[in-house]
């Protein structure tokens, strides 16, 4: 399986937030998928791919050529694009799966692209919010008033997962492989 997972590239959070990136990075590698993700060579991005290397897994980057000097080198393979708009694309296409960390306004662009994708039908892809440490708390919060107001149809729930951490992450992909 090919997993897009959005993240952070901050290298400023608390260190649950690395673990548990690494800790999904094994995961994939352990499991023989693949990660699709932002190439950058910090944050949660970084700690992402070091998992998934320290069980010899597969690594996919798709980066700006705009933030060349920022590419990791963990990256097994290294796409260059024009713009973020290009990587999301990229990324949509190469992906079986979406997994969202806990990350800033670019991890929610990625997350609000594959969401609002699904929900007009471009895709049927599964999406995972990880909610480590409660990050997504306020968004899903918002989700649901969202529904609740009726700007959405709640048929669209089915478009996401919320799971609290790397772990449950992990045994819901292993349900879904099945």
């Amino acid at each position: 399986m090919q997993i897009a997972v959005f993240c952070s590239s901050s290298n400023k959070l608390a260190p649950i937030y690395y673990q548990e990136a690494e800790a999904l990075g094994s995961y994939i590698g352990k499991n023989n998928h693949t990660l699709v993700y932002g190439a950058s060579n910090n944050g949660l991005m970084e700690s992402l791919a070091k998992g998934v290397k320290s069980e010899n897994g597969y690594v996919l980057g798709i980066l700006p050529s705009y933030m060349r000097k920022q590419a990791s080198e963990l990256t097994d393979e290294l796409f260059f694009v024009e713009n973020l708009s290009q990587r999301k694309d990229m990324m949509m296409e190469y992906a079986d799966i979406f997994i969202a960390l806990p990350g800033g306004f670019g991890t929610l662009d990625e997350l609000f692209e594959v969401i609002a994708s699904a929900q007009v039908g471009a895709h049927n892809k599964k999406i995972v919010l990880v909610n480590t440490n409660h990050f997504f708390n306020p968004l899903i919060e918002l989700f649901e008033a969202i529904f609740a107001q009726k700007f959405c149809d709640e048929s669209n729930k089915n478009n996401y997962v919320v799971v609290n951490n790397a772990a449950e992450c992990a045994k819901y992909l292993n349900d879904i492989a099945v």
